[in-house]
């Protein structure tokens, strides 16, 4: 196997959101935890770069974690073969005054303050209850000041609508049905806007598909790191 897997966690979770894709390539998957890199996305890239080694690599992103492939993907496109982004917008508009709103809930009442809003607008309902305990676990387990880092650095991220519209290597965008934030049509507009997208929606999921239904997209994306792969070997 030529390429190496690299995935990248969202908000308000860790590298342990990944735990049931370790195994798609023995020994060639790296799932780096993020908020302690710096005090940006950039940072955060630069550091996943700096201490995982030689390419080629198929990063993998998750909301937050798409935006830092995308950067990764900025920094370093002779290292990267291919990116997958899961509930991922490129584009960003600033809300200084939402920003302050989200850091002020996480002052005064940390991570638990944010599980309302994620259950109803992230977690498909049909989301088993075993995973819906995880993932509350994982957010629970999250330092306040990591969470207040992390709203800070992706709110404060670039635009990386450019970056995504030039990319011309292979391209899989992903998100659930069930996602409000991300929405099934956000994500059709992002692919159209790129050159080499293609778009996969996972049915009945929200905004953690790689949880909800970990046996469907990891298949989804043993398929896709074989035909990159190929692509490598052959030199494309």
């Amino acid at each position: 196997m030529s390429v190496r897997l690299v995935f990248l966690h969202a908000f308000p979770l860790d590298s342990r959101m990944w735990d049931g894709q370790q195994l798609l390539l023995s020994g060639q998957v790296e799932a780096p935890d993020l908020y302690a890199r710096g005090d940006s996305l950039e940072e955060w890239a630069e550091d996943v770069l700096d201490t995982i080694g030689g390419g080629p690599l198929i990063v993998v992103g998750c909301s937050m974690g798409g935006s830092c492939a995308l950067e990764v993907a900025q920094s370093a496109p002779d290292r990267v073969s291919a990116l997958v982004l899961v509930g991922t917008k490129a584009g960003h508009n600033p809300d200084p005054a939402y920003r302050d709103g989200f850091i002020t809930r996480l002052e005064q009442g940390g991570a638990n303050a944010l599980w309302s809003e994620i259950q109803t607008d992230l977690i498909g309902s049909q989301a088993p209850r075993a995973v819906v305990d995880r993932i509350r676990t994982l957010m629970q387990a999250q330092r306040t000041e990591d969470l207040i880092r992390a709203v800070r650095a992706f709110h404060s991220r670039r635009d990386l609508s450019e970056v995504a519209s030039r990319w011309n290597k292979p391209l899989l965008v992903m998100c659930g049905d069930k996602d409000r934030v991300v929405t099934e049509s956000k994500t059709a507009a992002f692919v159209a806007s790129t050159q080499s997208g293609v778009m996969h929606v996972m049915r009945h999921c929200g905004h953690y598909i790689n949880m909800e239904r970990p046996s469907e997209f990891n298949r989804i994306i043993a398929d896709f790191v074989d035909t990159v792969d190929r692509g490598v070997s052959c030199g494309r």
